[in-house]
């Protein structure tokens, strides 16, 4: 699938308070990864700071941020559907990375090779220094 951009899905007022409840919340891995790739490349992934939200297994580690990523899914729904693309509902994992600002662990691939699945990557945050991304993945 192309890759869509979507702007001002979210307001400076929101991104300010969610890079701020996150860079301030507990629960962050200092060394996390995503897992293995369904696929082979010449770059990788560093171990950056996580912030694990809905892990592989389906074990939701923080409910709160799970319920606010499962409310993005369906704004972006209704954005998308008045583009006519459809985007799956269900939100499979979810984890948050933090990097530095012009990191080369930024680039555009994909998270599963898996049809049923479709990758979101709706929050890039930064302020100062520090870079936070949201990543979500989605399935029917």
């Amino acid at each position: 699938m192309t890759p869509i951009k979507i702007d001002n899905l979210f307001s400076e007022e929101e991104l300010y308070f969610l890079y701020r409840e996150l860079i301030s919340a507990t629960g962050w891995r200092m060394t996390g990864n995503s897992g293995p790739l369904d696929f082979t490349t010449n770059k990788n992934f560093n171990h950056n700071p996580q912030f694990p939200v809905k892990e592989i297994d389906q074990t939701i580690i923080n409910y709160a941020w799970y319920l606010y990523g499962q409310s993005i899914v369906y704004r972006l729904q209704t954005i998308l559907a008045e583009k006519k693309i459809g985007l799956h509902s269900h939100l499979d994992r979810m984890w948050f990375n933090m990097t530095l600002n012009g990191s080369k662990a930024h680039w555009l691939h994909p998270d599963k090779l898996d049809e049923q699945s479709q990758s979101i990557l709706p929050i890039s945050a930064t302020y100062n220094w520090t870079r936070i991304t949201a990543n979500l993945i989605v399935k029917k």
